[in-house]
């Protein structure tokens, strides 16, 4: 089942002193999980980039822009999200979250890990199995 995050919860995504790694610290976030940023869309926007420019809070290439006010963003693989602020100064001063996430153990495409010559080798080990029981 899918968790709903709002990001900063009561506070919303802002850049008046959240904590975003403090809100993002024991969070277990899933594949299909949906994480809503809220905020005022006419002093704050939303940016997905990559760890660089994330970390250098550059805003000239962003992976994807929102600008609703009231974004809702699917964890669509198990990887590292990062986001920022677009407004001058506001990822500087701290809004900006970094979204760690985890395959869904439930997720049946996630179940299988062999690899195909795993997979050869225990069926030629069933059908000597079989062979020697007759």
């Amino acid at each position: 089942m899918s968790a709903v995050y709002k990001v900063g919860d009561k506070a919303g995504w802002n850049a008046r002193g959240t904590d975003y790694n403090a809100w993002v610290a024991g969070k277990n976030f899933k594949v299909g999980d949906i994480i809503v940023f809220q905020y005022g869309p006419k002093h704050h926007n939303l940016l997905q980039v990559s760890k660089q420019d994330y970390e250098t809070c550059t805003c000239s290439a962003p992976l994807a822009t929102y600008t609703s006010g009231r974004d809702s963003i699917k964890i669509q693989a198990a990887e590292k999200y990062y986001f920022i602020c677009g407004f001058q100064g506001h990822c500087q001063a701290g809004q900006k979250v970094a979204i760690s996430t985890t395959s869904n153990a439930n997720d049946c495409s996630t179940l299988s890990s062999y690899n195909g010559f795993e997979l050869f080798l225990v069926l030629v080990a069933s059908y000597f199995l079989a062979v020697q029981i007759r």
